[in-house]
């Protein structure tokens, strides 16, 4: 519905008048009405119940329908479906051009904030796909246009930067349903791209759509990985809005898959079809930067879109493969039906080596979200409070609401998130670290999301700090080298970002509590365990030149503190070690310093006295060998 904002509507040219009144409401006296009209509408015996509607006929315009709004505050909500009604009964009445004038006022919101959602609205009230459907042959469609009159006290000149406004939004959420509508067979990457290039040289956007060649040179092994089982290609597709004077740079990340059928995972059969939806997220993203140049936004926005399909076949990736992502993280598969998580490890890592301000990404990434909130809002997460909370404010303030969910540490540290059934598959043996798409759990689903694509990022999902994000091409390993552990009581041991030199920290530590330890100690478990072990902080350094690995493991005990450590050489299967806070010992490397807090355990709960170095942690779990 092409809506327009005015005071003044035409009412010689207006074949419908819908008047939106709240229980024992009168007409507005905002707007000056027909004559007559107010006489009529007092004489209707109108309550203006949310469920009620009267139709009158008076001389100009030739009908006035009365639609209720209830007696509660005006909502978005309610607003929204009187609109609804009003455009059903245009509709089956055949108008071609309607006025409405609401007769309320949203009190959360300014008068001007109330217009614009009003004909935002009111512009997709009468919304339908129907590209593919026959029209009846005595029936020809008729397009309807909307005049609305602004909401409380709104003057001339702001009512028509309004209507500028909501044509703007309203073109391009009109371009994210129609992309979002269209059937899977019609809607692949391939036209996905083509549709973005359209919508970009319309609007003087920037556009450049990678193929299958090129994105194989970009290293996107999620990307590839997903789109093995299926003959159409991937695309991989970067809009660049660049205005001059920009103030600030926000990077857009949309999930594109066109169909999703879960790939050997497969999802059961009922509503299948509806997994044409699962590339909303690339839709929302297109449609955004539509909008926005439309409104000359004084913002520069790069969006990213990873598009595939994901289908079974006898290529397609499979549970227990392990890919490389362009991070250079591998990333071990579990679910093939968690797909989302794995084409966008690539297409956030290369928003981030864009260095935007802020990164938002929109994405139909797991049910999991939906069982938590149902249909009534998305689930938000975001490791900027200032920015979720602007975030929210404006799905309240538009009637997109946003539920925001924790991102707790605590999370990674589950089977499935942390990176291995054992993970010590993740984090010591396989040297870089390997994230897991643990598919859709029972519980905290869409946390088990979060966290890989927090990974992906190089970014703790509670850190707040831009991500220091590297491709990790293959590197020589050094003959021997040595680095430094810093002491202390938790995470402090090992500070984000804070070097040890020749060493920096290559990933942000992990803290693995107490009762989590079982799987990440395997045989060592019950040993660590029998001193009451608080948690373990485990890091992963690399040498300033990156010729160099090692991994430290940091247990953290009721009165004490205790330190393991191995570094690379350059081949072969001799690890170094280090030793456990003994500076004097001669296999100490030159140039280390390796302390514990304590050279004395605590008294087990049994009453027996231990030895001052219990523990021998030289297991798998904390060796970088040259194959890494």
């Amino acid at each position: 519905m092409d809506v327009s904002i005015t005071h003044e509507p035409k009412w010689s040219k207006v074949d419908h008048l819908f008047l939106l009144l709240p229980e024992n409401g009168k007409a507005p006296t905002s707007v000056e009405l027909p004559k007559g009209l107010a006489r009529l509408i007092e004489a209707s015996g109108f309550a203006g119940r949310s469920d009620e509607s009267i139709t009158l006929v008076a001389a100009q315009p030739k009908k006035v329908t009365l639609v209720g709004l209830g007696k509660e505050t005006l909502t978005i909500r309610a607003l929204r479906a009187a609109f609804y009604a009003a455009a059903k009964i245009a509709r089956k009445q055949r108008d071609s051009h309607i006025a409405v004038v609401v007769g309320s006022s949203l009190p959360t919101v300014s008068d001007d904030a109330a217009t614009r959602i009003a004909a935002d609205h009111l512009s997709h009230a009468d919304y339908r796909y129907d590209a593919y459907l026959t029209p009846k042959k005595d029936e020809k469609p008729i397009a309807i246009s909307a005049t609305l009159v602004p909401i409380g006290e709104v003057d001339a000149k702001r009512a028509k930067a309004l209507d500028r406004e909501a044509r703007a939004i309203a073109a391009g959420v009109r371009t994210v349903r129609d992309l979002s509508n269209a059937p899977a067979n019609e809607m692949t990457p391939t036209r996905l791209g083509q549709r973005a290039e359209e919508v970009a040289k319309a609007h003087g956007v920037k556009c450049t759509v990678y193929d299958k060649r090129a994105i194989e040179k970009m290293k996107m092994g999620g990307l590839l990985a997903v789109n093995k089982g299926s003959d159409e290609e991937p695309r991989f597709i970067v809009l660049e809005y660049n205005p001059k004077g920009a103030i600030s740079h926000v990077a857009l990340v949309g999930k594109g898959i066109t169909f999703d059928s879960g790939g050997i995972s497969i999802k059961p059969a009922e509503k299948m079809e509806e997994m044409k939806f699962d590339m909303c997220g690339a839709a929302a993203v297109i449609g955004t930067i539509q909008a926005a140049s439309m409104l000359g936004l004084d913002v520069r926005i790069t969006g990213v879109i990873a598009s595939t399909e994901n289908l079974p076949g006898g290529s397609a990736y499979k549970p227990g493969d392990i890919i490389r992502a362009m991070s250079g993280k591998t990333i071990e598969i579990v679910n093939t039906d968690a797909e989302g998580r794995v084409i966008l490890a690539d297409a956030l890592h290369y928003a981030s080596l864009q260095k935007p301000d802020h990164i938002l990404d929109y994405a139909t990434l797991t049910g999991a979200c939906v069982v938590a909130l149902g249909s009534e809002a998305a689930g938000l997460f975001s490791n900027n409070d200032e920015l979720a909370h602007k975030l929210i404010a404006c799905g309240e303030e538009t009637g997109e609401r946003l539920w925001r969910l924790p991102e707790w540490d605590e999370y990674k540290c589950r089977d499935g998130i942390r990176g291995a059934r054992k993970p010590t598959r993740g984090a010591g043996r396989h040297g870089r670290g390997r994230a897991r798409n643990a598919g859709i759990p029972r519980v905290a689903g869409a946390l088990t999301a979060l966290c890989l694509l927090a990974a992906s990022l190089a970014l703790s999902a509670c850190d707040g700090k831009k991500p220091d994000v590297r491709t990790t091409p293959s590197k020589p390993r050094a003959e021997e080298i040595s680095f430094t552990a810093i002491e202390s009581p938790s995470l402090a041991f090992l500070p984000r970002q804070q070097e040890a030199t020749p060493w920096r920290l290559e990933e942000d530590p992990i803290v693995i509590p107490g009762d989590r330890l079982g799987n990440y100690l395997d045989q060592d478990a019950a040993r660590f365990l029998h001193y009451g072990v608080l948690d373990l902080t485990a890091g992963k350094y690399e040498t300033v030149d990156g010729h160099g690995f090692a991994t430290v493991e940091i247990f953290r005990f009721p009165d004490f503190v205790k330190s393991f450590g191995a570094y690379s050489i350059r081949k072969g299967p001799n690890i170094k070690y280090l030793p456990e806070g003994r500076a004097s010992s001669p296999s100490f490397p030159r140039n280390c310093a390796f302390r514990t807090a304590s050279a004395t355990p605590p008294t087990p709960a049994s009453g027996r006295s231990t030895s001052a170095t219990p523990f021998r942690r030289h297991s798998t779990s904390t060796t970088i060998s040259s194959t890494v």
